[in-house]
């Protein structure tokens, strides 16, 4: 009988007589034990009729057929394994499929199957020899799953053998066995030290995990250390994915078998910028499996973007240095959009234009943002600081020089002497006539829109002029500003040979929305045209 589960129970023995038609007669008396050990069909359950001397033959003198007994963990479509299984991970049942290994005489007629102790040539250490049944009639059935009675466990790390005593007639058995099966329920083991783990590697020589690489060509994922079985367990296989989330494969995936500790994929598909995992899943011969995930790693293609290299060491340009006993140079703005900024190199060169660094070599002044070199430096020399960024896939910028600062360590020598008195200029900080702000609020083109002033002694030749108070912190001199949009004048009594100068202060718009931006202006004078930028610095 076969239950739902696939187990077979205990086959009914019935004695039966050949007719002369052919048909088969069922015998209702007892005819006699049918072996040496007392089978019979009319025996009450679980017992045996009287038997005779049954004849052990051991496995080295045997003439028969002999048979090869496996241990099994599953059974093929036919209970067929062509495997002998070293664990099993259950703990309440042994399972076997044996075969005759070589034909020497006769067959065997049916078979018995039993189980025990590895280290004992009989059942031992299931089965009590007493009260139970030790071995179980299959008939010349070549598979079986054994059953452990219920309320016991075999025990875990312990090895044991499936015995098959195959009957070659009613008198005459060998005893087979097969070479034991290790009960090891466990999962295989995650080791947890630090620094072991499954990384994501450039090369498969290489030892380090990385975070990004620079190409598709190639990925190598090893697990060196990471997953450990028992001595006495047959080596694990893996199977190695790599997906977009952690432990997912939709990216590519490959069954490994046992020994490897790295695998390599080519020809693979990223997307830069996305965030890939891989994931190593150990693998026992029963099937139990454990798997492990890197941090991940992410493809980058494009090098670090560049930014503003200064000629001193506060993000602003000088054209000239007095120091001859330092030089530096500072930069900020340089990003990568697929991975970060992991270090900074500077270097110093003559020439605006040059590709090498010919003063000082290049240095590596990882996360500085500033970089400072002893001299000393030349009297009438002009230096240049070239700086780059590496980002974390070791991708380099293109280096960016700054403009460049010449060492002078001369003082000023006077030419002439120039005397100077000042001369009349009527309201020059444009307090007379200065209108207040309606209100407290900060100005802006609305406010300004609805006043309307003209500066005493000023002339208005084209646009709008407006004085205004906005207090000492805004104005040079006094409390007021004028406000222009056009052109003022203002004419001077002068004086033939004499030379003059103008002093002007001038700045952005003060208001709260302004509408452009004033990049400079326009003074003009008999023989004088001048512009002026409102900012003169060569990094602005």
């Amino acid at each position: 009988l076969l239950i739902q589960a696939g187990l077979h129970s205990q086959p009914v023995q019935a004695a039966l007589s050949v007719l002369e038609t052919g048909h088969l007669w069922l015998l209702r008396r007892c005819a006699g034990a049918a072996t040496c050990y007392g089978h019979c069909s009319c025996a009450p359950q679980h017992q045996t009729c009287r038997g005779t001397e049954c004849r052990a033959v051991d496995v080295v003198d045997n003439v028969d057929n002999e048979v090869e007994v496996l241990d099994v963990s599953a059974f093929g479509p036919r209970g067929e394994s062509q495997t002998d299984a070293e664990t099993t991970p259950t703990r309440s049942l042994l399972a076997a499929t044996w075969r005759v290994r070589r034909a020497m005489g006769r067959p065997p007629v049916r078979y018995e199957v039993s189980a025990g102790l590895a280290e004992y040539s009989e059942p031992k250490g299931i089965y009590d020899a007493v009260h139970e049944r030790v071995w179980h009639d299959v008939g010349l059935r070549t598979f079986l799953a054994l059953n452990i009675t219920a309320g016991r466990r075999l025990n875990v790390f312990r090895s044991y053998k499936v015995f098959v005593r195959a009957w070659f007639d009613h008198n005459t058995y060998v005893v087979f066995s097969s070479d034991g099966v290790l009960v090891n329920p466990t999962f295989p083991r995650v080791n947890r030290h630090y620094g072991v783990g499954v990384k994501d590697l450039l090369s498969p020589d290489s030892r380090r995990d990385t975070d990004f690489i620079t190409s598709n060509d190639s990925l190598t994922v090893g697990w060196r250390n990471k997953f450990t079985s028992l001595n006495e367990a047959p080596p694990l296989s893996f199977r190695v994915s790599i997906g977009s989330e952690i432990g997912m494969d939709d990216v590519s995936n490959v069954v490994i078998p046992p020994g490897n500790i790295t695998y390599t994929f080519n020809g693979l598909q990223f997307g830069p910028g996305q965030r890939y995992f891989s994931t190593v899943t150990a693998l026992d011969e029963n099937g139990l499996s454990v798997s492990v995930s890197s941090d991940g790693f992410v493809l980058d293609l494009d090098n670090p973007s560049t930014g503003l290299v200064f000629n001193s060491i506060g993000h602003s340009n000088s054209k000239y240095s007095s120091d001859q006993t330092t030089l530096s140079c500072s930069w900020h703005s340089f990003f990568d959009r697929e991975s970060y900024i992991k270090s900074y190199s500077a270097c110093i060169t003559s020439s605006n234009d040059a590709s090498k660094c010919d003063v000082a070599d290049w240095k590596n002044v990882k996360f500085e943002q500033r970089a400072t070199w002893k001299g000393p430096w030349h009297h009438g020399s002009t230096y240049f600081c070239r700086a780059k960024a590496v980002d974390a896939a070791d991708r380099s910028s293109e280096a960016i020089t700054s403009p460049g600062v010449t060492i002078d360590t001369t003082p000023a020598i006077a030419a002439n002497r120039i005397g100077h008195r000042p001369i009349n200029v009527g309201n020059p900080s444009f307090e007379e006539g200065a209108l207040r702000p309606p209100s407290s609020a900060p100005l802006s083109h609305i406010v300004l829109a609805g006043l309307e002033s003209v500066s005493p002694r000023w002339t208005l030749q084209d646009g709008r002029a407006i004085a205004v108070r906005i207090g000492h912190s805004m104005a040079v001199d006094g409390e007021s500003v004028l406000l222009l949009f056009g052109r003022v004048s203002q004419t001077l009594t002068t004086e033939a040979g004499r030379r003059y100068r103008m002093q002007l202060f001038a700045s952005h718009l003060p208001v709260s929305d302004p509408l452009s931006v004033t990049v400079g202006g326009l003074v003009s004078g008999p023989g004088m045209l001048q512009t002026f930028r409102l900012f003169t610095d060569l990094g602005e």
